[in-house]
């Protein structure tokens, strides 16, 4: 029977439940060990993501990502936290923040499958095509 990467995900979350740090060491050598022997590090990228995607449902995180075209000061951070906190009803925001000069300003936040793009560049390329009509 074949099993897939979300259910070695689930078995690695179940079995770090309520371990300390040594012991999470330990269980973590041990599933890397489970994992070469089996033939699966091939896949020890997805069985990571899946792990993560259910460590983040069960502690009530979310995720996003926020690209800027310069550093954002700590009060804007903390906004833009709040505005996602808001809108998912979660305990917690990881946000990945990404430099991207070429948006010129503003911001893009991308989660889930949502893109809020406030880009500058994206303003501009709507007035060109605005203008071309």
């Amino acid at each position: 029977m074949k099993i897939d990467t979300k259910k070695y995900a689930q078995v690695l979350r179940d079995a770090l439940k309520g371990r300390n740090e040594k012991e999470i060491k330990q269980t973590i050598k041990e599933f890397a060990e489970i994992l070469y022997t089996e033939n699966l590090l091939s896949k020890k990228d997805k069985i990571i993501s899946d792990f993560i995607d259910i460590w983040n449902k069960e502690e009530n995180i979310f995720e996003a990502e926020l690209i800027t075209a310069y550093n954002l000061t700590p009060v804007l951070e903390k906004v833009l936290s709040g505005y996602l906190l808001d809108r998912k009803k979660v305990g917690k925001v990881f946000i990945k923040k990404t430099i991207d000069k070429s948006i010129l300003g503003g911001f893009i936040i991308k989660y889930e499958d949502k893109v809020i793009d406030g880009s500058l560049r994206t303003r501009l390329d709507d007035l060109r095509s605005a203008m071309n009509k």
